[in-house]
């Protein structure tokens, strides 16, 4: 085999502000500015009684590859910090499917195992996931049509050593005289999978039932890792993990695999509750660039909150919260969505 080597590509934004240092002695609230981290745009503003008290975020930026520095500039005071909170959870499943050797690594027998790199908060939970590839089928091709097939024939592979699963596909045959030369009565044209397998350490064989005869192919398996699979999003993260492979047969090469930052959404914090509303308004997210987040408002007259029932997947920066007009003579809820910025793709280096 040969080793396979990659690059982090993360696109993450700043989730919120947490203040460490109140500082004192401002009169107004003073400009607040985020250096580093790989990306850009963010940007919040803060509020203050002779302190800073607290900090609103109003862009939550992208692109950022960590949580970037945050500086108080302004407003008569001095002595305020904050900390930005960024990336923090593994956050979909991933399928990959490009050709072998692209990153892949090789040398594999059987799938390795996969491990992630602990979380860098306390009291984090560490990823997980599964890779898939190097022990199922990935390829059959016809050596022989054969004839005189009046119906598609069934299709058998031979079966993987034990805790294995068998493959297995069907058949579509040439209508008479539309086959190549060769395949001209009724040959099988082509096997269609159903179910790749898992634990082959060797090609399957492939045997065809009738009604005619003749047909014969073969099969490959994938040379290497083909996708990794999140099977828990862990939490916790600040940066993107490291990914690692072990085990997965002798003379195993690990190829090497990056995490992609994405978000969910977390939550929605409600800017104006509106007035006027006789029923809780439904909430809608658009824009972010994913999709899927679902939530209800809590209301007595105004919104009061807004409770996130999915969060969602793939969004790389906050989504607009829409709210459905309050009835003639009231006003409007708004909204800003909170992100949960995480893994949202595992890739092959090259």
């Amino acid at each position: 085999g040969t080793d396979a080597a990659g690059t982090a590509a993360v696109s993450g934004s700043v989730a919120s502000v947490t203040v460490g240092a109140a500082g004192s002695g401002y009169t107004s609230a003073p400009t607040v500015s985020f250096t580093g981290g790989g990306g850009s745009g963010a940007a919040a503003a803060a509020t203050t009684s002779g302190s800073v008290t607290s900090v609103t975020m109003g862009a939550a930026g992208s692109s950022y590859t960590s949580p970037p520095a945050v500086s108080f500039t302004g407003g008569g005071g001095s002595g305020a910090t904050g900390d930005a909170t960024g990336p923090d959870r593994v956050a979909s499943t991933v399928r990959n499917g490009l050709a072998a050797n692209s990153g892949y690594g090789s040398g594999y027998t059987l799938r390795p195992t996969v491990t992630f790199s602990a979380p860098q908060r306390a009291g984090g939970t560490t990823a997980t996931g599964t890779a898939w590839g190097p022990d199922a089928v990935r390829r059959v091709v016809m050596t022989a049509c054969g004839s005189l097939y009046t119906t598609p024939p069934t299709v058998t592979f031979s079966a993987p050593p034990t805790g294995g699963t068998t493959a297995t596909g069907t058949t579509l045959i040439y209508a008479a005289g539309s086959g190549p030369t060769g395949c001209t009565q009724n040959g099988v044209q082509r096997i269609n999978m159903a179910n790749r397998g898992a634990g082959y350490t060797s090609d399957p064989t492939i045997t065809f039932g009738g009604p005619g005869s003749g047909a014969a192919a073969t099969a490959s398996r994938y040379p290497s890792v083909q996708r990794v699979d999140v099977t828990n999003a862990g939490s916790g993260y600040t940066s993107a993990p490291t990914i690692t492979f072990s085990g997965g047969g002798s003379g195993v090469t690990a190829a090497t695999y990056v995490a992609v930052m994405g978000a969910t959404v977390t939550g929605v914090t409600v800017t104006s509750g509106g007035s006027g509303y006789t029923s809780a308004p439904t909430v809608g997210f658009s824009g972010g660039g994913g999709s899927g987040a679902t939530a209800t408002a809590v209301i007595s007259q105004a919104v009061d909150e807004v409770q996130v029932s999915s969060g969602g997947s793939g969004y790389t920066s906050a989504p607009t919260v829409g709210f459905t007009a309050a009835p003639s003579g009231g006003t409007t809820a708004t909204g800003t969505a909170v992100m949960n910025y995480g893994v949202a793709s595992v890739t092959p280096g090259t």
